[in-house]
């Protein structure tokens, strides 16, 4: 018997084998790598094997992490040459933003080789995301996006496709670096070629820039800058707030710059040249905040006297934010402009262009302050134009797409934005008469009058632009906006109930009618335009106005605005009669028809905060018993209004509540096979923990959908699951 030990125990030392060995042969999760927001409760989980002769029966293993030491003790029997998969019952704290380290080892009682006990991972946790949504146009293999760090590293890039796609990226970095997205076009006409694309950038979760459909058309290459927190220092002088044409004097030099940066400007200098040869002393501009993407004016607080009839040259530089010399992008700190000095000059009447929404929480504030001032009064001194902008949120519904053009000319990101004479950004929350009083005491050199005329549904303008000088330029437009004084039709969810000089189409477009340089004095440029006002959102057709002005698109300086009176011909004005009927034959829902005569749009009311804009919705399900308005706006330039009471008592009668829909998926941790149910009329994408997407299908029309992921290696994914009106997400861990 003694014999037989010995020579049991030379085999054994012969394979090399251990009695009692447990190595840590992989770790699952978390894996080495650079992984997008890692959170407090990461799942840990590891595969060990049995390396000895003998069967294991408990052991205990530890995970260490810069945040947490957690030790367990696993039950298991595990066979000599076997394998084990363990999950952690606790979780690892991997939050920490930047490298870190995890560690993890066994402690088994007797084991006689330690060298194969531990194994550790390095993890590089980008604290940020940067997500872009891009829907590209008929043509994208036009198309390609970067991203690039504060060092010039490209980071990131997404090339051209054969086929039209609307896909969603989310790119992890870090929030102590800066970032800068591009996207080019090798056309030159944007994402705009067929059915437009659109584009929106987020840095973590908050909007950095983008465009609708309609403003698809961005050229060559557009750019959304200073994404993140480590951006340096960047002022931007964006306009020069002074008139191009006035008479002699004194006059203040203002600007307005942008905070293009991502720290609060608290203090800044600026300093100003006269025709190349007399600077002005710095004034150093202390004691503000200026928030990141934020916009501010100021003054000179040296005057120049402008004393002689000229031309003169005026360059304004904007420089060393919170005192640091140190600009991202200098070359945008300097304007330059050309300041004409006249003999005569008559009053300007300040034009008022407020880009606004019924969505836009501070617009609610800032409109009946405006209104104030401008609305129905200082007629004589004020004109006023509002564009309903498509956002935030769904947006103002009266937007179209020369209200995109006007916010592209301008370049308007956020609402309200109020723009006076062109060149000035007021904020309208502190609009006051006494602001006013201060525009009105600008002058222009240009007269507008004329007279408007609307027949039928169209209207016709001839309208004269007379000079008192010479006035210089290239790109001068003349501009022309229908507004209505009041709407109540596109009331959103910011409060507000009515709506004023809302601009409802422009002639002959946005872009404006081409006005040459006036060479002489007392020189008068016609300009006779007709349209079609059918196609609008106008809801009364005879509380409109005409706001005519002259702009200079170079400088987008307005040198004159005026009321230009409307005559309309009541006899000729189409007049529709709004009427329909209704069966309540399968109460409670309810069939309706339209019968108006002499309509052309539409706008249901059901009465149940629920609408229409269809001609004939046919059915609508009321879900409570009750008696309802229902109201129908029919319109054809003019426009008609009928309500009808409808009385529901049969909601719940026979009608069995369906079941709440519900979506799981299973088996989680999965051997590669994921099932989902309830995926019908649902979209799936799945990301890796890099932000990569591998699997997306979408508009599922099966309730039960299989997801096989056995060709990808194993770690931990995200699963998304979008439906109509709900956003589902879950990690899955995949264990081959």
């Amino acid at each position: 018997m003694k014999k037989i030990y010995i020579i049991a125990f030379s085999f054994l030392i012969t394979l090399g084998l251990s009695a009692q060995d447990l190595a840590l042969d992989s770790i699952l999760t978390p894996q080495a790598g650079e992984f997008c927001q890692l959170t407090d409760s990461e799942t840990v989980s590891v595969i060990v094997k049995n390396t000895g002769s003998t069967t294991i029966n408990s052991f205990d293993i530890t995970f260490v992490t810069a945040n947490d030491t957690v030790t367990e003790n696993v039950v298991q029997t595990i066979n000599a040459g076997d394998i084990y998969t363990y999950t952690f019952t606790d979780t690892a704290d991997l939050s920490m933003a930047g490298e870190q380290k995890i560690l993890i080892y066994t402690d088994l009682s007797g084991d006689t080789d330690h060298s194969n006990d531990s194994l550790s991972n390095t993890i590089i946790n980008n604290d940020a995301q940067i997500t872009v949504r891009l829907k590209t146009d008929a043509i994208p293999t036009e198309t390609w996006m970067e991203i690039y760090d504060m060092y010039g590293t490209l980071v990131w890039s997404a090339y051209p496709s054969k086929e039209k796609y609307d896909s969603t990226y989310v790119i992890c970095v870090q929030s102590n670096n800066c970032y800068k997205f591009k996207i080019y076009d090798s056309s030159g006409d944007g994402i705009a070629a067929g059915e437009a694309g659109s584009l929106d950038v987020y840095y973590e979760g908050l909007k950095t820039g983008g465009f609708s459909s309609s403003d698809a058309n961005f050229g060559s290459k557009y750019t959304i800058y200073h994404m993140a927190t480590g951006c340096p220092p960047d002022l931007v002088l964006q306009s020069i707030n002074m008139e191009s044409l006035s008479i002699a004097g004194e006059k203040e030099i203002k600007g307005t710059l942008l905070n293009f940066g991502s720290d609060t400007i608290k203090s800044y200098d600026v300093v100003y040249t006269i025709d190349d040869d007399s600077t002005s002393s710095v004034y150093t501009v202390s004691g503000v905040e200026i928030a990141p993407n934020k916009t501010a004016n100021f003054t000179h607080d040296l005057a120049f006297n402008f004393s002689d009839a000229k031309i003169y040259k005026l360059s304004l530089t904007v420089s060393n934010a919170n005192g640091s010399p140190v600009d991202d992008t200098p070359a945008d700190n300097t304007l330059e402009k050309e300041i004409q000095i006249v003999a005569a000059a008559v009053p300007k009447m300040v034009l008022h262009e407020v880009f606004t929404a019924s969505t836009c929480p501070p617009c609610a504030t800032a409109n009946p302050v405006i209104d104030k001032v401008v609305y129905n009064k200082n007629e004589d001194i004020a004109s006023l134009v509002k564009y309903q902008v498509n956002w935030p949120g769904s947006g103002d519904p009266y937007y179209t797409n020369e209200i995109g053009i006007r916010r592209g000319y301008y370049n308007i990101n956020s609402v309200p934005t109020f723009k006076v004479n062109g060149i000035n950004t007021e904020n309208g929350n502190y609009y006051s008469q006494s602001k006013l009083d201060n525009y009105a005491t600008e002058t222009s050199c240009l007269v507008i009058n004329g007279t408007a005329e609307v027949t039928g549904s169209v209207i016709s303008l001839n309208v004269d632009f007379t000079s008192k000088t010479q006035i210089k330029g290239t790109k001068l437009r003349a501009r022309f906006a229908v507004v209505e004084t009041k709407t109540v039709g596109n009331v959103g969810t910011n409060g507000e109930k009515e709506f004023h000089n809302v601009m409802m189409t422009m002639l002959p477009d946005p872009y404006g009618y081409v006005i040459q340089a006036f060479d002489s004095t007392e020189k008068t440029q016609n300009v006779q335009l007709n349209k079609d006002l059918k196609n609008t959102f106008i809801e009364g057709c005879t509380d409109l106005k005409l706001v005519a002005w002259l702009q200079n698109d170079e400088t987008k300086e307005v040198y004159q605005s005026a009321y230009i009176p409307i005559l309309f011909n009541e006899s000729t004005l189409p007049n529709p009669v709004a009427d329909f009927e209704f069966d309540a034959t399968e109460e409670p829902i309810i069939s309706f028809e339209n019968t108006t005569t002499d309509g052309y749009r539409y706008i249901w009311n059901f009465g149940d905060n629920k609408t229409s804009t269809r001609e004939t919705p046919k059915k609508h399900e009321y879900t409570q018993n009750k008696t309802y308005k229902v109201t129908l706006i029919a319109k054809n330039f003019c426009r008609d209004t009928v309500t009808k009471s409808i009385t529901i008592t049969k909601v719940g009668v026979g009608i069995n509540e369906l079941s709440k829909k519900e979506i799981s998926l299973y088996p989680n941790p999965s051997n590669g096979v994921l099932h989902i149910t309830n995926t019908e009329e649902t979209d799936i994408i799945i990301y890796d923990m890099i932000g990569k997407i591998i699997y997306q299908k979408d508009k599922i029309n099966t309730n039960f959908t299989d997801v096989d992921l056995s060709s990808y290696e194993n770690g931990q994914y995200l699963v998304k699951i979008i439906s109509k009106d709900k956003i589902y997400t879950n990690k899955i861990l995949l264990i081959k």
